[in-house]
């Protein structure tokens, strides 16, 4: 059995970080017919499952760049990664030192959690629609207002921190080097003027997560991909295609170049593997 294993944002998303009618009508007619498909992301669940909401996805989805999955039966998260103590000291001293703070996700009581810690509030209103995920019980409701320090005894997973210019963003990038974390930092693709910076384990990546599906009787996975982030997922597939917008570096380790995300490329491309 195949299982197809698409990236988000630059793959499976428009340009403008929708998901079109167009892939979302062939996925649903293709996934009728019995097509297996899932997802691997740096995305949130706050974020990702709201844009795939019209996607009838029953397969384990690989979020946060693989520091946690979430099944869509059973509404529940499992297998995430946690930052080491070490490690979560170190980001509460760089939060300090660069003076900023960002949103960490934490997993307690078997709960996702949303924490907010010293931030300008107009680069995060709005930014997770919290009801549009009312219907997930595993996940808390309620953002909590907790920066690092405040979590060192806590399961954090995920750190997400966004500013409008980079000097803060560069402080914490260098306090961070040389530690057991994975470090994302890059121009927002959505906003001229915002800069991101993302941390987790650097045991948590979607190769990591992607190979436990292959317990769930899986004997083929294709990847689809477009950034470095996706690296360890193709290393990690049977076969990988990437996007003709994708970084040069990611079509060298690709076995297939497909359309590009502007183009409906994942979809057009299932839909010529499989459409009847």
């Amino acid at each position: 059995m195949t299982l197809y294993i698409s990236d988000m944002d630059g793959t499976l998303l428009t340009p403008a970080g929708t998901v079109s009618q167009t892939t979302t009508v062939i996925l649903n007619r293709l996934m009728a017919q019995g097509l297996r498909f899932t997802v691997a992301t740096a995305r949130t669940p706050l974020s990702a499952l709201p844009l795939l909401r019209d996607i009838p996805i029953r397969d384990p989805m690989i979020l946060l760049n693989g520091a946690v999955c979430y099944d869509p039966g059973s509404k529940e998260f499992s297998h995430a990664v946690p930052m080491d103590a070490a490690a979560l000291e170190l980001l509460s001293k760089a939060e300090a030192a660069a003076g900023i703070g960002g949103m960490l996700f934490t997993m307690e009581d078997g709960r996702f959690t949303a924490n907010l810690g010293r931030v300008e509030g107009c680069l995060w209103d709005g930014y997770f629609p919290m009801d549009a995920v009312a219907h997930v019980d595993a996940i808390d409701p309620n953002i909590r207002r907790r920066a690092a320090r405040e979590l060192l005894d806590t399961q954090v997973i995920y750190g997400l921190y966004m500013d409008n210019t980079p000097e803060r963003l560069d402080v914490l990038n260098a306090c961070l080097e040389n530690c057991n974390l994975t470090v994302d930092y890059y121009r927002d693709i959505y906003s001229e003027s915002r800069w991101c910076l993302e941390v987790c384990s650097r045991d948590a990546h979607k190769g990591r997560a992607v190979s436990r599906l292959r317990q769930e009787g899986f004997s083929r996975l294709v990847a689809f991909g477009d950034s470095r982030n996706d690296s360890p997922l193709f290393e990690a597939c049977d076969f990988c295609c990437a996007v003709e917008n994708a970084a040069p570096e990611l079509k060298q380790k690709a076995n297939l170049v497909i359309g590009s995300n502007a183009g409906d490329g994942v979809a057009q491309y299932l839909e010529r593997m499989h459409g009847r």
